[in-house]
Order: C-alpha cells, then sequence, then structure tokens
C-alpha cells in the first residue's frame, strides 16, 4: 500500500496461488464501520484506490474466494487444517495503520496458547488500564467483544468457538493484533 493523491491510497498485490479464483475481494476496517466490502474486482486486475472517509485505524485486507473448499496440506505452513474457503492478504503483519506511526500504536502481548483449545491467555505485560478486546473470523465478523480493565493476563474462553483461524485485536492506549488457531 503507498499513499495516492491527496488523501487517497493505492493497492498493490500478486496473484494467489494454490487454488482456482475468479475475483478479489477489496475489504476496509475502520474503528467506526468494522470491516466492509469496498469491490470486487476481476482476476486480471491487481490494484486499487481508495478514498476512505477518515484514515485513523484504517486497515485493508484482499480476499479471494474459492468455489469449493480447500485443505493445507504444505508441511510446515502458516494454516494448518480446514477446509477453508477464502484466503486473506496481510492476515500476520501488525495492522496496516495510516497516519500514525505503527511503532507509536503496539504494545508487547502475546496470545497463548496457541494453537488452543477452549480458553486463550492474553499476556499484557505491565499495562494496566481500559481496553477493549475483538476476536474477528476470517470473514471480519466480530464473534467475541468485551470492555475490560487490565491488570495482568487476560483468560477468554473459547467453548462457543468453532476451529478455524481467528484475528484477536486489543486496543487500549495502543493497539495490538495477532492471529488465534482454535483447534
Amino acid at each position: 500500500m503507498n499513499q495516492g493523491i491527496g488523501q487517497t491510497y493505492n493497492l498493490i498485490w500478486d496473484d494467489y496461488e494454490g487454488f482456482t479464483y475468479y475475483s478479489f475481494i477489496i475489504m476496509r476496517y475502520l474503528p467506526a464501520t468494522g470491516w466492509v466490502i469496498l469491490d470486487t474486482l476481476p482476476k486480471t486486475l491487481h490494484s486499487y484506490t481508495d478514498a476512505p472517509p477518515a484514515t485513523n485505524g484504517i486497515r485493508y485486507l484482499v480476499r479471494v474466494d474459492t468455489p469449493g473448499a480447500c485443505t493445507s496440506t504444505t508441511p510446515g505452513s502458516k494454516v494448518v487444517g480446514g477446509p477453508y474457503s477464502s484466503s486473506f492478504s496481510n492476515m500476520e503483519d501488525e495492522g496496516l495503520m495510516v497516519g500514525t506511526p505503527l511503532s507509536d500504536m503496539l504494545f508487547n502481548l502475546s496470545i497463548s496458547p496457541n494453537p488452543a483449545r477452549d480458553r486463550m491467555t492474553i499476556k499484557t505485560g505491565n499495562y494496566s488500564g481500559n481496553s477493549s478486546v475483538r476476536i474477528l473470523n476470517v470473514t471480519g465478523q466480530v464473534v467475541y467483544s468485551e470492555e475490560i480493565f487490565v491488570k495482568g493476563d487476560v483468560t477468554i474462553l473459547l467453548d462457543d468457538f468453532a476451529r478455524g483461524v481467528y484475528m484477536v485485536e486489543m486496543t487500549a492506549d495502543k493497539v495490538y493484533r495477532g492471529k488465534l488457531v482454535v483447534e
């Protein structure tokens, strides 16, 4: 991604590999709207320009959907399991923040165990204060959201979560995003 003319942002990506797909789905996250689909482009196009209504906390994903389901079989692959029907870009980065240096937005916490089964713990180090925790599934739907006062580790029960990959987002004085795998 790079900044275009004025308040526009240019997304540029390569082809996805591993399964047949017919289009790219461009998604944008803003704190006020959550994840929204901006456009669907044919697989022959590899760029998109957006003029967002705001830039604070903005993130983008490029998604491809397979007509069927696929299962990862590559040893040592980032995501093991499946079947899956979509693939997303940027799933491991710490957030694509525009307007604020990323290093100023993140604080040190870790998610364990990962993969998890019945519960996960977010280790926040020495942070103490108000925070919000959100967990999103791979389609961007919020499946868990809680406003909490953090003082030490935060444990979240996963009994109602289906197997799969989730994005965990913790917002306080800074923002952290991480990937969680539920077995």
